[in-house]
């Protein structure tokens, strides 16, 4: 439920926790973890505020634009580790000490690196993370069963996606599509 509160959403802030827990009961016959008929409105509860966090929260696409973002630098820092001389074990090394930073201080380090590395297009990627700023990626379709336009659609991303691809593979036809697109979309500085 921490996420509901951290989230700034008032979704599932009246859900009886203490309730559910006294209605969780084993079924030592089955194995298996029970819910009494009482704790059942509870349960039902937080499986309602649950989806709605997907729609909501979870599922946004500026959750999904950040998060794109970020795999695509992250991805690029670990292409940037193994093009060094050193191992295996010294690239886990390095990840394993990114992962012991605070928030401020992993966010913070990988701006600062993309600086060092004179990359402009990775600090633009780090840029809302580490110091705030909304340029985060603008979807250039959003995609809705009863768009009239649907089976066409469907056809493009299917044949797209129905290959085995390489993050890098798909990295490549991302860039190759965002060239196609600033073509036809006026640039508005996102």
């Amino acid at each position: 439920m921490n996420s509901l509160i951290h989230c700034g959403v008032s979704y599932g802030k009246g859900i009886d926790v203490e309730r559910l827990l006294d209605s969780l009961y084993v079924n030592t016959e089955k194995k298996k973890l029970c819910v009494t008929e009482k704790g059942q409105s509870t349960l039902l509860s937080i499986l309602s505020a649950r989806n709605i966090m997907y729609q909501a929260v979870y599922w946004h696409k500026t959750v999904r634009a950040s998060e794109a973002m970020f795999k695509r630098f992250f991805y690029e820092y670990v292409c940037e580790l193994t093009q060094g001389v050193i191992s295996n074990d010294e690239i886990y090394a390095e990840l394993d000490k990114l992962f012991y930073l605070s928030d401020d201080e992993f966010t913070a380090f990988f701006y600062n690196w993309a600086k060092k590395i004179k990359n402009q297009s990775l600090q633009e990627l780090m840029q809302p993370f580490a110091y705030g700023g909304r340029k985060i990626y603008k979807p250039a379709y959003i995609y809705f069963d009863h768009n009239s336009d649907a089976p066409k659609i469907d056809k493009f991303f299917q044949g797209l996606l129905n290959k085995t691809h390489s993050y890098k593979d798909l990295i490549d036809k991302s860039n190759k599509f965002s060239e196609l697109l600033k073509k036809h979309i006026p640039d508005h500085g996102y």
